[in-house]
């Protein structure tokens, strides 16, 4: 089977909310909503399956949102969203060895999402370079 990932954006001045939801085998369920206000600090989300994350979205431009993503100080979210006991397979690091990305006062930097239009489309370039992953563009068309 084909999965698909759906995403619905909205904008009201500062007030931003993102609706995901998916479908395909396996994938009823997982769906989720992100609110937040830009320029209001660090907040607060609900991800996929529960998990909590802090954002910090700010207004890099006047046409650039950049969003700011770590795991609580709390939280066992790392890498990707891998937990803790799996990321030796993923960082190739040795048992015992500490490989957690730099801490930040609010938490781990996870990665930056930055989301500005290209044409007709709503891109969304998600870098996580800053834990080990690579930078991911989505061009985004109604």
């Amino acid at each position: 089977g084909k999965n698909t990932n759906y995403r619905d954006f909205a904008q009201n001045g500062d007030e931003v909310q993102m609706e995901y939801s998916f479908d395909g085998p396996g994938m009823g369920g997982l769906g989720f909503t992100e609110t937040y206000t830009v320029g209001k600090g660090v907040q607060k989300i609900t991800r996929v399956g529960g998990a909590t994350i802090l954002v910090d979205p700010v207004w890099e431009s006047d046409s650039v949102l950049k969003v700011t993503n770590m795991s609580p100080p709390d939280s066992e979210i790392s890498f990707g969203f891998v937990p803790k006991a799996f990321r030796k397979l993923f960082a190739g690091s040795k048992e015992g060895e500490d490989e957690a990305a730099p801490q930040k006062e609010e938490g781990t930097p996870i990665d930056v999402h930055r989301f500005y239009m290209d044409d007709d489309a709503l891109v969304l370039e998600a870098d996580s370079t800053v834990s080990g992953g690579p930078v991911v563009k989505w061009f985004l068309r109604k």
